[in-house]
């Protein structure tokens, strides 16, 4: 599946995909769980840290782990 592909299925364009995927824009949790049902894959396997078996992390885990990433949370603190 190419970026497109990815982007097309949810609502984005590729350059937007390839944004996120270089790490260069925040991405919101919403956007990470539609980007994993376009790929068919549980959100886990996109989340550092957290084993791919376990259950579906809470949005609080999400906020953590995406703080954590990218040095910010999406409330700015």
């Amino acid at each position: 599946m190419t970026q497109g592909d990815v982007a097309a299925r949810c609502g984005l364009t590729f350059q937007q995909i390839q944004k996120y995927e270089a790490g260069l824009i925040a991405m919101p949790i919403a956007r990470l769980i539609a980007i994993a049902d376009a790929l068919q894959a549980p959100v886990g396997d996109f989340i550092h840290g957290l084993p791919a078996s376990a259950a579906a992390p809470t949005p609080a885990q999400m906020e953590r782990e995406a703080a954590n990433w990218h040095g910010v949370t999406s409330h700015g603190r």
